[in-house]
């Protein structure tokens, strides 16, 4: 039976990149306070129209981001739940294999 077959770290890939990109995300959301502080020093109606377009493109963003986290998170564990059934249904049999092996008398082996 081959362990590493079973024990793969490609999962983590994923999951590494969802952190990275919430601390994109973070960086954006301290840029998006800076505008909206330059709207209320400068209360210029282009800042204001700039801000706006930003926050509508970050909420934009954000939610598509959410959507296809979840759906890929799902799809990630669902196939981290599945190897990891088939190496246990694999150790079972590996164990009933020896468990029969060693109940044969001794001229059967």
């Amino acid at each position: 039976m081959d362990l590493l077959k079973y024990t793969n770290t490609k999962f983590i890939e994923p999951i590494n990149e969802y952190v990275l990109f919430t601390n994109v995300v973070q960086d954006v959301l301290k840029r998006r306070a800076q505008l909206s502080e330059n709207v209320t020093t400068n209360n210029s109606e282009e800042m204001f129209d700039q801000l706006t377009i930003a926050n509508e493109t970050i909420k934009a963003d954000i939610h598509r981001w959410t959507e296809l986290k979840d759906k890929e998170l799902t799809h990630l564990f669902h196939l981290m739940a599945n190897k990891k059934i088939d190496f246990y249904n694999q150790s079972i049999d590996a164990w009933e294999q020896a468990a029969a092996r060693l109940s044969l008398p001794n001229n059967q082996k």
